[in-house]
């Protein structure tokens, strides 16, 4: 869950980032900035889902995923993360004030 926060935090940096707004000026920029061009493309056309990724590096990010998950949440449901608790608030109940009847350490001597 965190890694796909900050996934989604930096593309959106990335996307505003005048880098990718500039003329390149020599070619190991020009070289730089096509194939960035190129990523946040393919990005795009995977709705943000990261693209050509190995079956090892797939089972390493699951397994990162759930050691983290384990470590900081216990054993709760992921699903549970991607939503905003529901938070219940109980009024107290409050005992009568009795004025007739004195405290013990308020009486006069």
């Amino acid at each position: 869950m965190m890694n796909y926060l900050f996934q989604k935090n930096s593309n959106r940096l990335f996307y505003n980032s005048s880098v990718l707004r500039i003329e390149a000026v020599d070619p190991v920029q020009a070289l730089f900035l096509k194939y960035v061009r190129e990523y946040f493309q393919k990005l795009k056309q995977n709705n943000g889902v990261i693209f050509d990724v190995s079956p090892e590096l797939e089972k390493d990010r699951a397994f990162k995923q759930k050691t983290l998950a384990e470590r900081y949440f216990g054993n709760m449901d992921p699903k549970l993360f991607e939503k905003f608790p529901e938070m219940k608030y109980e009024e107290p109940t409050l005992d009568d004030i009795n004025i007739s009847r004195a405290h013990p350490l308020m009486k006069k001597s």
